[in-house]
């Protein structure tokens, strides 16, 4: 898979005090969502990305946040709940015996949650 790639679909986080990041085209779709608190997004920016990944009809997503936390919280629940393969496993991972060296616990919560309630919306 060469970059960019129109199977592709990228989810950009960055917080307002970060300058614009230049994506190129040929993507299958870009999701840019600029949050107020990158160390700690919300349940709208969660919401957000739980839309977006819902509504890909594409092999495959890269997630980028300067917060690796955030991204890798993102990285889990997409993994979890979508069933979206998980690429990268490293030394560091494989000796942990996990797929995510640290991830934001508060915002993968907040992630399941809307994964939730866009599940249950959709169903009735």
């Amino acid at each position: 898979m060469g970059l960019p790639d129109a199977d592709t679909a990228v989810i950009l986080i960055t917080d307002k005090h970060e300058p614009d990041v230049m994506i190129a085209d040929g993507f299958h779709s870009v999701m840019h969502l600029c949050v107020a608190d990158i160390v700690q997004p919300d349940i709208d920016n969660a919401k957000a990305i739980i839309d977006f990944a819902a509504t890909r009809n594409c092999s495959h997503l890269l997630v980028y946040c300067r917060c690796f936390g955030i991204s890798s919280a993102v990285v889990k629940v997409l993994v979890e709940r979508f069933g979206i393969a998980f690429l990268m496993k490293t030394e560091a991972t494989a000796a942990r015996k996990t797929d995510f060296l640290i991830h934001n616990a508060r915002f993968q919560r907040l992630l399941e949650s809307a994964h939730e309630e866009s599940f249950a919306t959709n169903r009735g």
